[in-house]
């Protein structure tokens, strides 16, 4: 729907119906103009509502209040609205709510920088011992200069060998 709503002015929406259909995902155009032509549902309306609500609150605290804080202030102000539903539109809205605390990040992640600190070096590959690639750091956020990541070179290694039979290695 939004891919044609955004291309159509270029190509047009019969061939972008047209294309859609030949590569695996038959539509319709007059599939597009029904749904084009229908008013937004309940749930959307509702969140445009609530997403001017957690921008003010989220405003009116200095930017400092997360999800947890946003939601208890919209439920003092009478506004019901559930808490899932507020981590999803502040997720939605973007970096509201999602900014790192002061006293650094949970597992895996790195306390915040402070203007001029050096950064913090990312997760690194050590030396293979025993056929065995040794991570340091989340093996997710290390990818090599040649853009290998971390899980991929995990993988070319195949199967690791079954510890030995003495207990741990």
């Amino acid at each position: 729907m939004r891919f044609i709503s955004e291309h159509k002015g270029v190509f047009g929406i019969e061939p972008i119906c047209r294309v859609l259909s030949q590569h695996g995902c038959p539509i319709a155009p007059s599939t597009y103009y029904d749904a084009a032509g229908r008013p937004p549902c309940a749930r959307a309306v509702r969140d445009e509502q609530l997403k001017a609500a957690i921008t003010r609150v989220h405003a009116d605290n200095y930017g400092v209040y997360g999800a947890r804080k946003v939601w208890l202030a919209l439920n003092r102000e009478g506004i019901a609205v559930a808490r899932c539903t507020v981590e999803r539109l502040m997720g939605e809205l973007g970096p509201a709510g999602q900014a790192e605390a002061d006293h650094g990040g949970g597992p895996g992640r790195s306390p915040p920088r402070r203007p001029g600190q050096a950064p913090v070096q990312p997760a690194r590959a050590g030396p293979a011992v025993g056929g065995r690639l040794h991570l340091f750091g989340s093996a997710r956020d290390y990818v090599q200069p040649g853009g290998v990541s971390a899980v991929s070179a995990l993988r070319r290694l195949g199967p690791t060998r079954p510890a030995s039979r003495g207990g741990c290695t």
